[in-house]
């Protein structure tokens, strides 16, 4: 016997579901991109049944000295990894400040280990704004959050240090275990 499939329709113009209708009783395998889909996938969006995520915090406007010390972002739920593949900023505004003795560190950890660290000083230049910068290699044990690991970053500035608004950006794959 067969399976029974409808086909939703999507009104391009607002982007809303319009209905669904029957297209088909049919039995065989899905396939996307030429690859087969499984019974067993937990997101149909995807082949591996793991799907990106992206985690994009506002950070405020940092002055003289002022510091972000380890604010959480996100929490591992039960049952699932999270395998995080980049991290980067995004500037809203312009640093101050910054040289060889006046840094600005950004740190993303999975609990107290550190998973990347950016020192912008002299050398390396904090971004521009509205330019994205990656905070490099990520660490390849502890980029892993298994359930109930907590991620979260700081921002450590030097004396005299402004830094502006920015967007954290983190992205990974959320995956069942």
């Amino acid at each position: 016997m067969g399976t029974t499939h409808f086909k939703s329709e999507v009104n391009t113009t607002t982007g809303f579901s319009v209905g669904a209708k029957k297209v088909a009783d049919v039995d065989g395998s899905l396939y996307i991109n030429g690859s087969k889909i499984t019974a067993t996938a937990a997101d149909v969006n995807t082949v591996t049944g793991t799907a990106s995520q992206f985690i994009v915090y506002q950070v405020e406007t940092l002055t003289s000295g002022a510091d972000i010390a380890t604010r959480p972002l996100f929490v591992c739920p039960t049952g699932f990894t999270f395998t995080l593949s980049s991290i980067n900023i995004i500037p809203q505004g312009s640093a101050t400040g910054i040289d060889a003795t006046n840094t600005c560190a950004v740190a993303v950890n999975n609990g107290a280990n550190a998973i990347a660290t950016k020192t912008y000083n002299a050398t390396t230049i904090f971004p521009a704004s509205g330019v994205a910068d990656n905070l490099g290699t990520l660490n390849g044990t502890y980029k892993v959050l298994a359930a109930g690991d907590i991620l979260n970053f700081s921002i450590t500035n030097g004396t005299g240090v402004d830094t502006p608004a920015m967007v954290l950006q983190v992205v990974g794959e959320l995956a069942t275990v």
